[in-house]
């Protein structure tokens, strides 16, 4: 196995963060030999291909946004007492290369499972701070264009499992730092 692994970052404005991954890996089974624990009539067998859960490639971007808000104008008297910073808004785009799950299944078997198709995931958020940065009331909105993945799976020659991943996702919370 090897590979390696980029990181970027840009702040091409005061108000805006760019940064992206890039990871790319060559990751095959060369001369490995071992049974499979849920078939163990077969025994010892030589697996070869690509790794499990090792994507060839994943890639990530971000983008960030600070919007200075006129808070005064917008809420008035109430912004001297709540002192809001910043709005902050972010979006996120995750993507992966294909995934196998198990060696021991091969596709003539039909575990159409195992082998996750690559995918992206979209993420949103955003963020208003305090100025002291304090206080910070989050949004958020993960996998908001509802992509069907997997992010296990397994089985044998009678069972077969798979866990899926986390669907759409909206939320908030309200953080204080002392």
């Amino acid at each position: 196995m090897y590979g390696g692994f980029f990181l970027n970052a840009a702040t091409p404005t005061e108000n805006l963060t760019i940064d992206g991954a890039f990871s790319v890996m060559h990751s095959q089974y060369g001369d490995f030999t071992t049974a499979d624990p849920s078939n163990l009539y077969k025994g010892i067998e030589k697996i070869t291909g690509q790794m499990t859960r090792a994507p060839n490639s994943t890639e990530n971007i971000g983008i960030e946004y600070s919007v200075n808000v006129p808070w005064d104008n917008v809420l008035g008297s109430l912004n001297r007492r709540l002192n809001l910073g910043p709005l902050r808004l972010r979006g996120e785009w995750f993507h992966t290369d294909y995934i196998i799950f198990e060696p021991y299944l091969p596709a003539k078997f039909g575990w159409q499972y195992n082998r996750q198709d690559p995918y992206s995931i979209f993420n949103f958020y955003a963020s208003l701070p305090t100025e002291d940065e304090k206080w910070t009331l989050h949004f958020f909105a993960k996998n908001f264009t509802n992509t069907h993945y997997f992010i296990s799976s397994g089985g044998s020659a009678v069972s077969y499992t798979a866990l899926g991943g986390t669907p759409p996702w909206l939320g908030g919370d309200l953080t204080y730092r002392f």
